[in-house]
């Protein structure tokens, strides 16, 4: 685009200084040389009238020249420009990122065409919403205080993530990068990349599930291995007792009746 733009200022000079050398060479070094070396005046008067038909050939064949040459570089610079919009356009549409362009209100000024794949709103639609109002209402006060931020804070970068809702009222997790590009003349937005998470949010919250379930289980476990040891040492004690109980027992009557056997 920039090239384009130097190639169409520079064409008018391109042109005209070249016209404009050649024309003053012509007239006044033209002249001060017939003069010079032609003396008959009806012959000098021949040639003036041929050198100004002439001039007119060159003239029309340089300024055709040269503008073909700038209208062949302008029109393949514009060429070249219609093949980068085509690709950049390709791998937005047909990327996983959203980009989204907004005002300082906050409503869309462009979004691209695989929004609607994703959250299911139009273009249309798109026009007369902002993401305030299809935010998730516990990221409502976070999205709301960041989105002052960036407009305080022209071309710095915020990162976020927050849930949006879809048309069908279900809610998506997002991972979003903004930057304000209010002040840029070419833009004049503030431009979100943003791409969905749901399924990683989801994989991470089954995770913490998962380890919450098994850390319960452990500690279910230790309180039974508690339970099973502490029962374990009384059983014990009440063996040692019945044993202590037994022997004292046994060797009690031994003991009373070996006086009478001697």
């Amino acid at each position: 685009m920039e090239q384009g733009n130097t190639l169409i200022n520079a064409s008018p000079a391109r042109i005209v200084l070249p016209y404009i050398i050649v024309s003053v060479l012509w007239v006044f070094c033209s002249d001060y040389i017939l003069k010079y070396f032609i003396q008959d005046v009806n012959l000098l008067a021949w040639i003036h009238a041929f050198k100004d038909i002439a001039f007119v050939v060159i003239t029309v064949a340089m300024l055709y020249y040269l503008a073909r040459r700038d209208i062949n570089a302008i029109t393949t610079s514009y060429h070249e420009k219609i093949k980068r919009e085509r690709i950049y356009r390709a791998l937005i549409e047909n990327g996983n990122d959203i980009i989204m362009l907004n005002n300082a209100e906050g409503k869309y000024i462009y979004v691209s065409s695989n929004a609607a794949r994703v959250l299911g709103y139009s273009k249309e639609e798109f026009s007369s919403l902002s993401l305030l109002q299809i935010i998730h209402p516990d990221d409502y006060l976070m999205m709301k205080l960041m989105n002052e931020e960036i407009l305080a804070n022209p071309g710095e970068v915020f990162h976020a993530e927050y849930r949006v809702r879809h048309k069908d009222g279900s809610f998506l997790w997002f991972e979003g990068v903004k930057v304000n590009h209010l002040n840029d003349l070419a833009i004049g937005g503030v431009i979100t990349n943003a791409r969905d998470i749901s399924k990683r949010k989801k994989a991470q919250m089954d995770l913490v599930h998962m380890n919450m379930e098994l850390e319960q289980m452990v500690r279910d476990r230790t309180v039974s291995l508690i339970d099973a040891l502490e029962k374990e040492k009384n059983l014990n004690k009440m063996k040692s007792r019945f044993v202590a109980f037994a022997s004292h027992e046994f060797r009690t009557p031994l003991t009373a009746s070996l006086p009478a056997r001697l």
